[in-house]
């Protein structure tokens, strides 16, 4: 949630030096604050090799899924994952065809053809 024009932001870098900005949204610090961790979270699955992140927020799969190629323009990387809702893949673990759930409408699909018609889909823990 941004802060109202009463509220400031404190920001705490690595080093630990303090830093209150009154107007986070004219110093840009927002955006800057979820590039910053939206792209620790892509970094992290791209180490473990992962395939996909599955979410259970709709705000963090949109962050994840729509900056992605601002994200690695900004700092030079090159991660490509999509990036669904855990309940679709509850779905299609259940049978549910992947248009009933909206598999298409992801930036990156997910799913990538696999012998006899079948979806192969590998989860890491």
């Amino acid at each position: 949630m941004r802060p109202s024009k009463s509220e400031v932001l404190v920001v705490v870098d690595r080093s630990g030096a303090v830093v209150v900005v009154d107007s986070p949204e004219a110093e840009g610090l927002w955006p800057l604050a979820g590039f910053r961790l939206n792209r620790a979270l892509l970094k992290e699955a791209t180490k473990r090799k992962a395939n996909i992140i599955l979410t259970c927020c709709p705000l963090c799969q949109h962050n994840l899924e729509c900056y992605q190629q601002r994200i690695n323009r900004r700092y030079g990387e090159t991660i490509n994952l999509p990036v669904a809702y855990f309940t679709q893949f509850m779905g299609l673990a259940l049978g549910i065809p992947a248009k009933e759930l909206a598999i298409q409408r992801l930036f990156k699909p997910p799913l990538s053809p696999a012998p006899a018609g079948k979806q192969e889909i590998h989860a890491h823990a």
